[in-house]
Formats: C-alpha cells, structure tokens, sequence
C-alpha cells in the first residue's frame, strides 16, 4: 500500500478548498460589476430620460401655446383667408421666434388654404382657393412681412381636406365639439418634401364655417435637439413613435450625415424600420425591447459584441400619439473600461 506524502496530501487538500473558493469570488465579484453596471444604469438612463421629458414637455408645449394662439385669431376673423397681408403682419413673427415650427396653414371644409413657409431663400405664402381648382397663388418676399412680394401662379393637385394634419383634426375635435390638438405621424411634407409631424387643432371661423390651424414641425428640427443632449461618447438618446420610425436620433457620427429626407421612415416597418438605419445599438436595442413586455424599462443587450443597456419611457404627444424616449448606453463607458 503506497502512502502519499505529508506534502502532497496538504496541497490537495488545500486546492480542494481554495478552487471552490476561487470560483465563489469571481462569481461573486463578477456578480457585484454587473450589479453595479446596472445600478450605473439605472441612474444615468433615469436622469437621461427625465431630462428629455422635460425638455420634450417644453419643446412641444411651445407649439401648442402657438397653436392656441392662432387658433383664437382664426375665431375672430384676424386670420382669413382674403387678409393676405394681414397674416403675413401676423404670423411671420411668430413663426421667426419658433425655429422648430417650418410653417403655418390654415384651411377650411370647402378647401380654403393659406400656408406661409419659411425657407433658406425667404418667405413663401401659397393660397389655394376651391373656385380656381387645379392652381395655386404663391408669394414670395424676403425681410419684412410688409416688404413687397413677387406673385406667381403655379399648377397644383393639393387639396388640404386630405391631408393628415386636416382630416386628424377634425377627428380629434369628435361628435362633442370639444377640439383637441392633433399631432400626425411621421410623413412626407407635400410642400418641402422633407420629413415633420404636424399639429393641428380644429376651429370655427367667425361665421361658424369650420377650419383648421396647423404647425409643422421638421424632424431634421427634432434631431438637432436630441442630439444636443449629450450622453456619453458613444451612448444617445432616441426618439421614435410606436411604429419605431425615428422623431429624433443621437449624435454618433455614423448617423451625421442623415438630411431630412434620409431620416424618413415609411410606416412599413420592413422597408424602414429604426433597425435599418447604421446605428447598430439602435437596431440591437429595438430588438431585444420587441422582446421584452411593453412595462419593461431597462435592459441588457448585446450590440457590436459589447454590452449595452438601454431604457424607455413613452412620452403622451396629445390623446392620440405616444412617442417613445430610448437611452442607450456601452456599459464600458459607465464603468470606466472593458467587460
């Protein structure tokens, strides 16, 4: 019978009690860096998305305290559809002092429109009137609403009953006569061809005629506010309607060199969904919240073969939309260094 050493027996035993060990302290300390991560989460993404509520609620809140306003200048006949120059005296101020808002329309039942734009070349106010189908009357000046406008009349197949904005609104006001302010999806502004949202809130002309008044708002215009606020080096905030198309993206500069019409998303989601943009945390984060429940706010995901986390809040635009705030963060940038 062969004995074993003193020593021998003594290491075995000794490596018998410190593998285990050895294996309980990793997993312990492996343990307490993902608590941490999570907890470092938790607590950026909350501040993160409480952050762009708020700035979201003043943001939008401008635009409704504009819309109000017009919407009672339309009641009492000092916006009508024959007062030009009194619209121009108006609302060319107004729309000056909201950067976000690109235009203001106007439009009743019986196909009555005044759109006044602001462009990189001036301001553009078209007029459309239903007793001369199939044209438009557009004007065209630069500076002051009083200085003198160019005049031309050009072809056109709009008729505003039809737009988005025109007919939500006369949806939102109900059977009740209580008007409500109506914000549309993303889409295709027909004038500009660029991409907005547009809020809209129905109305009575002094004479009882039913209208509707109406903002646009670019999401090139939301994005550079999304983007303003600053996460982290590679992390971002995100805003997307309940289609996943994108309202407002983040300022990796893989996305930099998206313009207006680039950030259009089609509500087919398979022909553009926020998963299709190069941005692959973006794409990485939607999918795994697909799979999540809808209540769920934090997750840990994997995108780029990095952990990354990510929460969401939606955010109530009106009693008919709901955008979503995402957060999305590297877990190495919360710790301070490779997982």
């Amino acid at each position: 019978m062969r004995t074993v050493p003193l020593q021998r027996r003594l290491l075995r035993n000794l490596l018998a009690v410190l593998l285990p060990l050895g294996l309980v302290v990793t997993a312990t300390a492996m343990f307490a860096t993902r608590m941490a991560a999570e907890d470092m989460a938790r607590s950026l993404t909350r501040q993160s998305i409480k952050q762009t509520s708020d700035e979201l609620e003043l943001y939008f809140a401008s635009i409704d305290r504009l819309l109000g306003a017009t919407r009672d200048w339309a009641r009492s006949g000092l916006l009508g559809f024959d007062e030009v120059d009194q619209l121009r005296r108006l609302m060319q101020p107004l729309l000056a002092n909201e950067p976000q808002v690109s235009s203001f329309l106007l439009a009743d039942e019986q196909g009555h429109e005044l759109m006044l734009l602001q462009t990189h070349q001036g301001w553009r106010l078209r007029q459309t009137d239903p007793a001369q189908p199939g044209e438009a009357r557009w004007l065209a000046w630069q500076g002051d609403p009083a200085a003198p406008a160019t005049v031309s009349v050009k072809p056109t197949d709009i008729d505003p009953r039809q737009r988005p904005w025109f007919s939500g609104a006369i949806k939102a006001e109900g059977a009740q006569g209580n008007p409500q302010v109506h914000w549309t999806g993303p889409y295709e502004l027909m004038t500009t061809g660029e991409s907005g949202i547009t809020a809209s809130i129905a109305s009575r002309g002094p004479g009882g005629e039913r209208q509707v008044v109406a903002l646009d708002v670019l999401l090139l215009d939301i994005t550079r506010f999304t983007r303003d606020l600053a996460l982290s080096e590679r992390g971002g905030v995100i805003v997307l309607d309940d289609q996943a198309q994108l309202i407002g993206l983040p300022p990796d500069p893989r996305l930099s060199k998206l313009d207006a019409r680039e950030q259009r998303l089609p509500q087919d989601r398979s022909a553009g969904s926020a998963s299709d943009h190069a941005w692959p945390p973006l794409s990485d984060a939607e999918t795994a919240f697909s799979r999540a429940d809808e209540a769920t706010q934090l997750i840990r995901f994997r995108s780029e073969g990095k952990a990354c986390w990510g929460a969401r809040k939606p955010f109530p635009l009106g009693p008919e939309q709901r955008l979503w705030i995402e957060v999305l963060v590297p877990e190495s940038e919360l710790l301070d260094g490779p997982i």
